[in-house]
């Protein structure tokens, strides 16, 4: 939480949404409020409550995940119970593809 405030008012505060979008930047925060879900959620909010909202949000669905990996990590039975999670591999499959043939000396 240490950086959340430093965060929200140099972000939020400071800069603002007019003044980072006059300079060709944006955040993610901006990006999500464009989306109708969520513009109509935060649209009769002032200003500055809907990126604390948004910054709950993050703070609770990170120690909600956080304690569920710790509570994976230390039980057996629900690794065991729960299924995998899928393999995601990037689009030139380095995962799947063998090691480089070593390489020989030329002396």
């Amino acid at each position: 939480l240490i950086w959340v405030v430093p965060h929200y008012l140099y972000l939020f505060v400071y800069w603002g949404e007019a003044r980072l979008k006059a300079q060709g930047k944006d955040c993610l925060y901006f990006y999500i409020k464009t989306f109708p879900a969520v513009k109509n959620l935060v649209g009769n909010l002032h200003p500055l409550v809907g990126p604390l909202l948004y910054l709950s949000v993050h703070f609770l669905s990170v120690l909600v995940f956080g304690a569920l990996g710790l509570i994976l990590w230390h039980s057996f039975f629900l690794q065991s119970v729960l299924p995998p999670p899928p393999l995601i591999l990037s689009h030139s499959h380095t995962l799947l593809s063998s090691p480089p043939p070593a390489r020989s000396s030329c002396l």
